[in-house]
């Protein structure tokens, strides 16, 4: 903790040094950003990272569905089209609603740390409250999403404390 401001990164994400010992993070949408990235630009590439996520899996679903078919003689001699989809095929519609979740929060997140503390707060306290399974589902992506914008807010916050330092 800098100045009170926290600094762990959120639980689901992680640093890693690449070959030049450039900071990158890690979240679990799979998206790398700089440290020297600005807050809306991290942002902003997780948020296309899950859209990019979504149009993929809803692209392929379609893909599949017209590549599937196979021509069939009916009984009667008619021709009729069967869909065959296998198993897994197509995104899990949890899954879907996890990554809209994210994006949604993402977009409407505060980008000031008293509020995102407070919001946070708030959140946490819903999802103690919370008895169906679906809100607290719903509340833990929230809750994870704003940990991830607090930390980049406040690494700004800290990158320009440590900035009027070396000024003084």
């Amino acid at each position: 903790m800098i100045s009170g401001i926290p600094s762990p990164l959120p639980l689901q994400c992680r640093a890693v040094y690449n070959h030049q010992a450039v900071l990158l993070v890690w979240c679990p949408i799979g998206l790398v950003f700089s440290i020297y990235d600005s807050t809306e630009v991290a942002i902003q590439k997780m948020i296309e990272a899950s859209q990019r996520i979504i149009k993929l899996n809803t692209d392929s679903e379609s893909n599949l569905n017209e590549n599937n078919k196979n021509q069939r003689i009916g009984e009667r001699g008619e021709s009729t089209t069967t869909t065959t989809i296998g198993s897994w095929r197509g995104m899990n519609p949890a899954i879907k609603r996890h990554l809209e979740l994210q994006i949604n929060t993402l977009q409407n997140a505060p980008r000031d740390a008293d509020k995102l503390e407070r919001l946070l707060k708030t959140k946490r306290r819903q999802k103690e409250e919370a008895t169906e399974l679906e809100d607290v589902e719903s509340l833990v992506t929230e809750i994870e999403m704003l940990k991830v914008v607090l930390f980049l807010v406040c690494r700004n916050i800290r990158g320009e404390e440590g900035e009027e330092g070396r000024k003084i």
